[in-house]
């Protein structure tokens, strides 16, 4: 029987690390040029320019859209529960990326 070292749980976790970011890094930047192509689409069809302040033809503005939504306060109503406000985005997210986890993108890179 092997025995396992940290060295192997080290550069075992880093392929699954490196397996989750193949997979979800293309998946969040296909969703932001979705959404800033579905804008200008909406922007052209309103005879409106659409997004163009950030960047070249506005090509950065899904990156801004995306910091000013992780720079904004968290407000917390009183009488909720706070745990739970907390959580549910994660909640809610969390089985729509599993779903991913297991479809084969190979013959080895299976994430399950």
């Amino acid at each position: 029987m092997e025995e396992t070292t940290l060295i192997d749980w080290i550069i075992t976790g880093g392929w699954i690390l490196a397996k989750i970011l193949i997979i979800v890094i293309p998946l969040m930047l296909c969703v932001a040029y979705l959404t800033y192509a579905e804008r200008k689409i909406i922007g052209y069809m309103q005879l409106r320019i659409g997004p163009n302040r950030v960047g070249p033809r506005g090509w950065l503005q899904p990156i801004a859209d995306a910091l000013k939504l992780m720079m904004k306060e968290i407000i917390i109503p009183a009488k909720s529960n706070h745990y739970l406000f907390i959580i549910a985005p994660t909640l809610v997210i969390a089985p729509a990326l599993a779903a991913w986890a297991v479809i084969p993108f190979g013959e080895e890179m299976v994430l399950a």
